[in-house]
């Protein structure tokens, strides 16, 4: 390739990333994630904060911020502190507890539509989907609490 081509493919190189900064979704940073010796003392560190504790399944669909269970995803591996953000307040990115068909569920917000936040999992290639097909969606009604701090513990620990 001759020099010529190289400069050409710098500056059109140049101009997309200019032209395009700033495209695509405006993510809030995600909760902040410590691992704890024992689930009690990941448990005794949100109690301390104030924060409602919610039990995470190891499902995998929020990986690599809370890992999957290599024995199945019913097996409790983090502890959720939530605080009292109102629903009023969220925003793309956030890590939220909601509740679907009665089951509790942790993922991120997506955008927001007149129906809601699509929610979805970090390690999901798709949209948070039901086993009906039905996209998951996070309401006023449906919206349990904001994930502000996430307590992980070895898993060999209860």
């Amino acid at each position: 390739m001759n020099k010529i081509k190289k400069i050409k493919i710098i500056y059109i190189a140049l101009f997309l990333s200019i032209f395009f900064y700033g495209c695509g979704p405006k993510l809030e940073p995600l909760p902040i994630a410590r691992t704890f010796e024992s689930s009690d003392k990941a448990e005794d560190s949100l109690k301390k904060l104030g924060l409602t504790i919610i039990p995470v399944l190891g499902t995998g669909s929020m990986a690599p911020l809370i890992p999957a269970h290599p024995l199945g995803s019913k097996i409790i591996v983090a502890y959720a502190g939530l605080d009292k953000m109102p629903y009023s307040e969220l925003k793309s990115g956030y890590v939220v507890i909601y509740s679907r068909y009665g089951k509790k569920i942790i993922h991120r917000l997506g955008e927001q539509d007149d129906r809601g936040f699509i929610a979805f999992g970090i390690n999901n290639h798709d949209k948070d989907r039901s086993e009906d097909g039905g996209i998951g969606f996070v309401t006023p009604y449906n919206y349990i609490g904001h994930v502000s701090n996430i307590a992980l513990f070895p898993i060999n620990n209860k």
